[in-house]
């Protein structure tokens, strides 16, 4: 998915501080949300099950392909916040074909703005 790749690297920089990925595209997975902060110089991963959470570390080359990855297979939507907006990518249609996305300044949460 070309696409998606194009729509994370829009919503994904330097100063990209917290991730999430959410809404499973089964309702029996395993995991169930993945929240992501930025440590000095890596990403660091927890994975919420029903019942425990699973840390990780990932650099930011690993982290990008390990978003593409659980897009595609694992979870329907993405959530990213760095210090001016809040990215949302969003896969739907009736086989997970189509991309959504959407940009919110921070600072005027009422306001869109076209930043992807």
């Amino acid at each position: 998915m070309n696409s998606l790749l194009s729509a994370i690297e829009a919503g994904f920089n330097g100063k990209t501080y917290k991730i999430i990925l959410s809404k499973p595209r089964v309702k029996s997975a395993a995991i169930k949300k993945i929240v992501i902060s930025q440590l000095s110089g890596t990403y660091h991963l927890e994975k919420f099950t029903a019942t425990q959470v699973f840390n990780e570390n990932l650099l930011v080359g690993q982290l990008k392909e390990f978003l593409v990855q659980s897009l595609e297979k694992d979870f329907q939507q993405y959530n990213a916040w760095d210090d001016q907006f809040e990215y949302i990518i969003q896969i739907i249609g009736a086989n997970n074909s189509k991309l959504a996305k959407n940009c919110i300044n921070n600072f005027i949460a009422a306001s869109k703005s076209t930043c992807m």
